[in-house]
């Protein structure tokens, strides 16, 4: 399992800015905005798994002097009569400290938790897989009271996917897929976090933002209309909505906390996944790009893709943070 990121008070301030070099192709406004904001990363990372590329990015929010109130997981499960090296099912997990909640951090990370400990036998079972994110009120809650007295909640994307079609073969070392399969399981959201499905051209949304106008719920002391209506923790998550999600080859599953939408379009997000690369590299380049087009919050990115390309037999370690050089180039292609 990969653990939801642990708070970092040795978290920095990256100038963008000063990770460039002074050329002229980025003078005028454009260098002007790029000096005027500063980029903290809580994680950049991604990982092979077999039948599995993930990449993650996490930029902390600026009103959040040493870490974000997001987290992510992933874990993985060896399939009922699998053998070692066979694709895996996969769980995903992005959560999203409501703010003004009492330690969003805890609240996010318990959640994430949660659900990416979901029983192997109940994946690819919708009802199993409500009943189980139920229980996932109490673990929050539980958390939070073990350091604060005051209550707190969280938003969530989430995914429970597995190999879809008949049992892949190998062939000279090769995974073999079957024509038009990939993965296939059940996503679920609460709150404005999201999931998008991108076929290499367009990004699709595969969730609405569970507000107060959506639900038809007034808005609580304090809140907007457009706020996020359902969370986890404050006994606000309402019955848990689970969506059937079919992955094809090719096509790539993106959860996200609020930050990113906020920040980008989707027909943005959209242009800056067709550049292709890494999924790490995407997911930054995402994340960065929300930062600069006006988010505020904390902005997590965790992308998953299928495949079979058998570079590892076993899960990768999770690569390192980016070097001054990539992100010349990352800011480069954002404002190309």
């Amino acid at each position: 399992m990969k653990p939801a990121p642990h708070p970092n008070p040795q978290a920095q301030p990256l100038n963008a800015a000063k990770a460039m070099s002074a050329s002229a192709q980025h003078q005028g406004p454009v260098r002007a905005a790029i000096e005027a904001v500063d980029m903290r990363l809580a994680e950049c990372a991604g990982t092979a798994l077999p039948g599995w590329r993930l990449g993650w990015a996490q930029v902390i929010g600026r009103h959040h002097p040493r870490f974000s109130e997001d987290s992510l997981a992933h874990h993985s499960a060896l399939q009922p009569g699998g053998v070692v090296g066979s694709p895996l099912g996969l769980f995903l997990a992005v959560a999203d400290g409501v703010g003004g909640g009492a330690r969003g951090e805890v609240a996010s990370a318990a959640l994430t938790a949660h659900s990416v400990a979901l029983p192997h036998a109940l994946l690819g079972k919708p009802e199993g897989i409500a009943q189980w994110m139920q229980l996932a009120e109490g673990q929050v809650q539980l958390k939070l009271r073990e350091v604060s007295h005051s209550p707190g909640a969280a938003t969530l994307a989430a995914a429970w996917l597995q190999p879809a079609g008949p049992s892949l073969q190998r062939s000279n070392g090769q995974w073999q897929k079957p024509c038009g399969e990939g993965a296939q399981g059940h996503i679920m959201r609460v709150g404005d976090a999201r999931l998008y499905r991108f076929d290499g051209q367009s990004l699709e949304a595969l969730t609405t933002d569970q507000t107060y106008q959506a639900v038809g719920d007034p808005p609580a002391e304090g809140a907007s209309p457009d706020d996020p209506a359902r969370m986890v923790g404050t006994g606000h998550t309402g019955t848990p909505e689970l969506q059937p999600l079919h992955l094809p080859w090719g096509h790539t599953l993106l959860l996200c906390s609020d930050g990113l939408h906020r920040g980008l379009s989707t027909g943005r997000m959209a242009e800056l996944m067709r550049e292709g690369g890494e999924l790490s590299a995407c997911a930054l380049r995402l994340a960065l790009a929300a930062r600069l087009g006006g988010s505020d919050d904390d902005i997590t990115v965790l992308l998953a893709q299928p495949s079979l390309t058998d570079d590892n037999d076993n899960a990768a370690p999770p690569a390192p943070m980016p070097s001054p050089s990539p992100w010349r180039s990352l800011f480069k292609r954002v404002f190309s």
